[in-house]
């Protein structure tokens, strides 16, 4: 059996901590895109690669009801305007300078 299915008391403890914190930082990212005005049925751009914060900021955008639009960072600028066309984003969340980098290039393309 592999860790994750081990019923000793330090693997529930890990899981269970594990599980806190994650649901405490999706609340974080909830409150800070209720903060920003985000509101259900807005889409929400998430930038970055496929790790555990990606899917903290997507779940925070779901919490409210909004929808996330996930984009993997290697999109080239060009290609990255497409995404903003649909659901009208009004928020992006990125992983690294890299990608704040390049929506800010675009923003003055953005619809709003």
């Amino acid at each position: 059996m592999t860790g994750s299915y081990t019923t000793t008391r330090g693997t529930i403890r890990l899981r269970d901590l594990w599980a806190r914190n994650c649901r405490n930082n999706d609340l974080a990212v909830a409150a800070g895109l209720e903060a920003l005005g985000v509101k259900a049925g807005q889409a929400v751009i998430v930038v970055g690669d496929n790790r555990a914060n990606l899917y903290v900021a997507m779940l925070g955008a779901m919490m409210l009801r909004a929808f996330p639009a996930p984009i993997f960072p290697d999109v080239p600028v060009d290609q990255l305007d497409v995404y903003t066309r649909f659901g009208a984003p009004a928020v992006a969340i990125a992983e690294d300078q890299e990608q704040v980098d390049k929506l800010l290039e675009i923003r003055p393309q953005c619809p709003q």
